[in-house]
């Protein structure tokens, strides 16, 4: 199948941004938007963002520029630039949750409660040694909810969120509608939440591509960035990546 006809899924804190200590950190780097930009205009629009941000999160850190997106990992979709983003059916996440997420995050300093609505993320980058008593005190807390959610594993994040969503189910959104179908999915990601996004795109018949790790495809989001901004001259060669 020509380059031209791929449908481009790209992560973006650790694939097209470098991670930061916190998600209000990561920065835009010089000319991606641009590089997107013109990367979605040579794919006829066949290009998403699928992130564990919320979508109105996402617009920001890319503004002015706004693209089909998945948040919240699958929990929210805009199929097109060009209509509203809305939310998936979840499971919800109840105060009283909420306040046992909190009380049990407060328990370890540096760890911090990221609250998207649909999703709630644990972060504990500033505190690597409370992961495996905190992930115990979550999973008892949803055990004991009984209402369906589960915990998601991330680079040093573990996220509460309905698992009938993923990125995967993202994928398989975009690729039924008009500017998607009938292409190559290539999906670029970098951690364990990407993985159902890489089961897609290959169930589809496509690509996963990995950023860092043993056997990727790319070492690092500045890998990324440049591959993206050398696209349109890929684009027309026999050559991958």
């Amino acid at each position: 199948m020509p380059k031209q006809s791929w449908a481009l899924f790209l992560d973006l804190d650790g694939t097209l941004i470098d991670l930061a200590e916190t998600p209000a950190e990561a920065v835009q780097p010089e000319g991606l938007v641009e590089d997107l930009s013109i990367a979605a205009r040579k794919l006829d629009g066949a290009l998403a963002i699928v992130t564990g941000r919320p979508i109105a999160a996402l617009d920001q850190l890319l503004r002015p520029l706004m693209l089909p997106a998945a948040g919240q990992h699958g929990a929210e979709l805009r199929l097109s630039p060009r209509e509203a983003a809305f939310r998936l059916p979840t499971a919800p996440i109840g105060a009283t949750l909420r306040a046992a997420a909190h009380q049990a995050a407060g328990a370890f300093p540096g760890v911090a409660v990221e609250d998207k609505g649909q999703t709630l993320a644990i972060h504990f980058r500033a505190a690597p040694t409370a992961e495996e008593p905190l992930r115990r005190q979550l999973m008892g807390i949803l055990a004991q909810s009984g209402n369906g959610l589960a915990l998601g594993q991330g680079k040093m994040v573990m996220e509460i969120r309905d698992p009938r969503y993923g990125k995967g189910s993202a994928v398989e959104a975009f690729m039924g509608e008009p500017a998607f179908a009938g292409r190559l999915p290539i999906f670029i990601g970098d951690d364990e939440t990407d993985r159902d996004g890489f089961v897609a795109a290959e169930r589809l018949g496509g690509l996963a591509l990995r950023v860092g790790g043993e056997q990727a495809a790319f070492a690092g989001p500045a890998d990324v960035r440049g591959w993206l901004a050398d696209l349109p001259n890929r684009l027309g060669r026999e050559i991958w990546p």
